[in-house]
């Protein structure tokens, strides 16, 4: 993906997910998806409603076929993707669908979805919303104080 195609993904502020999350007239998953990409990380939480999709799977086109995910995502307005700080796991998911969907929409008449990757990854997200259980899923707050993830 060039540079173009990096700069058309935007940074999303975990403040800005969590008023998507508590509205009450977006729906999850038709409005907007948050695609999780944490492997074992994933254990210590999640955002609500997100979509776990490995990392490591995506980045096995041999072994693991995307094209069903892609065929969910093209219909779905606003893609949030991250991974523990959305350094690269998160970033790379995000240029990866970035590239299917539009090779998609450059065979079709169907727009491609707004792709963000969340400032700060969950690290960022559970320490700023540990203590909000509404926007928390199985959360294991020991799991973060000691670091594990790093």
């Amino acid at each position: 993906m060039n540079r173009a195609a990096m700069a058309a993904i935007k940074l999303m502020q975990p403040a800005e997910l969590a008023a998507m999350l508590r509205s009450r007239t977006l729906v999850p998953g038709k409005d907007y998806l948050v695609v999780d990409v944490r492997d074992d990380d994933f254990e210590g939480g999640n955002i609500p409603g997100a979509l776990h999709l490995p990392a490591h799977q995506l980045l096995s086109p041999y072994t693991f076929d995307m094209r069903p995910h892609v065929e969910q995502f093209k219909t779905i307005p606003k893609l949030i993707f991250h991974c523990a700080m959305s350094q690269q796991r998160g970033p790379k998911a995000a240029m990866l669908f970035g590239r299917l969907l539009n090779e998609d929409a450059a065979n079709a008449t169907t727009t491609v979805p707004e792709l963000y990757v969340l400032r700060g990854g969950f690290a960022a997200w559970q320490n700023t919303y540990k203590s909000d259980p509404d926007l928390l899923e199985n959360y294991n707050a020991k799991m973060w104080e000691e670091g594990w993830w790093m």
